[in-house]
């Protein structure tokens, strides 16, 4: 995972820790990933070779934050909206399909 998050420039902390959850067996271990500037954002989802599950996310959320870096200063464009609503709805599905509450 280290050289996904890569190297460490000035002003970039990501945050990484290992998620285990007790009781389930898992053959691979599950990662948490906090990146808070778009920027890093960015570039963290297009360095991230194994993305299964989330990859629709990914590409949801990559394009919002390119678009935001863009019109900054703009209100929300509908696509932007359309895509925070399009991102929910896959945040749903999945809770649904994982066996969430």
């Amino acid at each position: 995972m280290s050289q996904i998050l890569g190297e460490r420039e000035e002003g970039y902390h990501p945050t990484l820790r290992v998620l285990r959850v007790d009781g389930i067996k898992r053959k691979r271990e599950m990662y948490y990933v906090e990146v808070n500037r778009m920027e890093e954002i960015i570039s963290f989802l297009e360095n991230l070779p194994l993305l299964i599950n989330k990859r629709p996310h990914a590409q949801l959320i990559r394009e919002y934050c390119k678009s935001r870096l863009d019109n900054s200063h703009k209100s929300y464009s509908q696509r932007e909206l359309e895509l925070t609503r399009e991102v929910r709805a896959l945040n749903a599905l999945h809770k649904g399909l994982v066996g969430g509450q």
